[in-house]
């Protein structure tokens, strides 16, 4: 995409003006997450595509394009099998026009129509072993699926980058949580560093400290932010009701680096594990 402003105008703009026109269910308060986390590897010159399993009409997709450099693209991996008016209607066509009508450039796109339970290795080979900076899996939620995109995310995101699921936690998917904490159970790559309402945020062990500063420094402090354990690891809860408004951020999408680093360097983050 392209436009006025600083760097982050285009994302900003999209969350607070475009989102909305999109169905699908990444939330305001995941929408800043996302993009901390972008700020939080373009601070430490983390780079790579992004990749998104679960497509459905782009609404979290877009935000991702928004996200991206130049030279690095999206990679938008969906089944795209089901017809309008066949529920949930997930046929390419929703997600190219949407992106049409919002002005959003398809050239940062790669499609890849696959079953993940049936063509893993051809998605992998698409998307490429450890190429991915921040990879957003909300795709089938039964437990096969589940463990086939957790494979996936896993073998093709880099030893920096950022796995997210959706739906870890909801009573209505509980295949996601037995695929969760099946895959994530004892690893030592993954571990979970965030967790919203809808989504697990995981990370390197080894850079987690400093995506938990920039989270917790960008978010504002009124998201009833906590210290929980998951897996036998701490992990910092956040949950919003109201608008999210990110800090050091401005209207016209510029960050303040230099006071954003500074309190950044000198709060690093680490926590014990609670009981």
């Amino acid at each position: 995409m392209t436009g006025s402003g600083g760097p982050y105008f285009q994302a900003l703009d999209y969350v607070s003006n475009r989102m909305d026109k999109v169905n699908g269910f990444l939330s305001p308060l995941d929408a800043g997450l996302l993009m901390a986390i972008d700020l939080a590897q373009k601070g430490a010159e983390i780079k790579g595509d992004l990749a998104e399993i679960g497509v459905l009409h782009g609404r979290s997709a877009f935000l991702l394009s928004c996200l991206a450099r130049d030279d690095e693209r999206v990679q938008a991996v969906d089944i795209f099998d089901l017809y309008y008016p066949n529920p949930p209607y997930n046929h390419p066509d929703a997600f190219i026009g949407n992106a049409l009508s919002l002005g959003i450039g398809l050239e940062r796109f790669n499609l890849v129509k696959a079953d993940t339970t049936k063509d893993a290795s051809r998605v992998t080979e698409s998307l490429g072993r450890k190429s991915q900076r921040l990879f957003h899996v909300d795709g089938d939620h039964r437990l096969m699926h589940i463990l086939a995109d957790s494979k996936i995310a896993i073998d093709t995101t880099s030893p920096e980058g950022v796995i997210v699921f959706d739906d870890v936690f909801s009573y209505l998917m509980p295949e996601v949580t037995e695929g969760i904490l099946k895959t994530f159970a004892g690893r030592t790559d993954f571990v979970p560093f965030a967790l919203s309402p809808n989504k697990a945020y995981f990370c390197p062990p080894e850079h987690k400290p400093r995506y938990a500063a920039y989270v917790i420094e960008c978010l504002p402090n009124n998201l009833d932010t906590e210290v929980r354990r998951l897996l036998d690891h701490w992990v910092l809860t956040f949950s919003a009701l109201k608008p999210v408004v990110l800090r050091y951020f401005d209207k016209a999408g510029t960050v303040d680096d230099t006071m954003l680093h500074r309190h950044i360097l000198g709060r690093p983050v680490d926590f014990p594990l609670p009981p």
